[in-house]
This record gives C-alpha cells, sequence and structure tokens, in this order.
C-alpha cells in the first residue's frame, strides 16, 4: 500500500476513534471537509502546519499517521473491547465475579 493510502486510512482510523466527523476534523484543521475526504482516501496530502496540528487534533504523534500496521489491527482490537465492556458493564456483580474468574483462568491456560 502507498504512504498517502496509509496515511489516510490512518487519519480516518485515528478521527473515528475519537468520534469525530469529517467535518469536525476539518474544523479543528482550518481546512475545507473536502480535503479531508481527499485525504481519507489517500488522493491528497496536507501541509506541515496541518500534518503536525492533525496529529495534535487526533492525539497521536506524527508518525503513528504513517504506520503501516495501526488501522487493521487496532481497530478490531478496540471494537472487540468495547463490545467487552459493553457486555461486562450489564452483568450482575455474581456473574462479573464469575466472568473475571474464567478470564484469569483463560489467560493462565493461554500463557502456557
Amino acid at each position: 500500500m502507498d504512504k498517502l493510502k496509509i496515511f489516510g486510512a490512518n487519519v480516518r482510523h485515528y478521527r473515528k476513534r475519537l468520534h469525530l466527523s469529517q467535518e469536525q476534523l476539518a474544523e479543528k484543521l482550518n481546512i475545507n471537509t473536502s480535503n479531508i475526504v481527499k485525504v481519507e482516501s489517500g488522493k491528497q496530502f496536507v501541509s506541515a502546519t496541518v500534518l503536525y496540528k492533525m496529529a495534535e487534533v487526533l492525539q497521536v504523534s506524527v508518525s503513528d499517521l504513517f504506520r503501516e500496521d495501526t488501522p487493521t489491527t487496532s481497530s478490531q482490537t478496540d471494537s472487540n473491547k468495547q463490545k467487552l465492556l459493553k457486555y461486562v458493564s450489564t452483568l450482575t456483580e455474581d456473574e462479573a465475579q464469575f466472568a473475571f474468574e474464567s478470564i484469569k483462568i483463560f489467560q493462565k491456560h493461554s500463557k502456557n
């Protein structure tokens, strides 16, 4: 995958992680929404000034925006963790204790 596509996928990933719309990100960066659309689709890059501001707004380092392994693995992990947390919050105290003990047993056996 070329660097523009990687950069765009990472911008999309980190934007969504913060629950920002393309419009909201564009507003925070003082650029047009169409620029964000082009960036996320791997068709356009941004100036150095916007790049550093983008990293700040997305709460990542500039190098994170160019990492090749970020969106696919992290977004799935984040999604699974969010689902688990949502489910756990519905459990009774006894069910939560049982789930906790089960996870500890699972971790112990998966390390061996």
